[in-house]
């Protein structure tokens, strides 16, 4: 569910923040939305943020590398076991 959503919203031309504990699987998935997109010339963009929820010291840490690339969060969305995606709306 996670992925369709990313997907969903960077079709339409959101910036995606996928935050998950796997770079393999987050890199998948990125990799699965550009190849499977790649001729759609006005989407937006999934980044993967290294986010482990059950260590509080690692989501301080991907908060502060988000707010440090970001000016603003425009959506949170939660899907434990999948992903979280974080969305900024240009």
């Amino acid at each position: 569910m996670g992925y369709v959503i990313a997907e969903h919203l960077a079709l339409n031309g959101a910036k995606v923040w996928m935050g998950a504990r796997s770079e393999e699987r987050a890199k998948q998935a990125i990799e699965r939305f550009n190849t499977e997109h790649k001729k759609i010339a006005r989407k937006g963009e999934i980044i993967w943020l290294p986010l482990d929820l059950t260590s509080p010291t690692d989501v301080m840490t991907s908060v502060k590398t988000f707010l440090s690339q970001e000016k603003r969060l425009d959506i949170l969305g939660t899907w434990i076991a999948t992903s979280v995606c974080f969305m900024s709306i240009d």
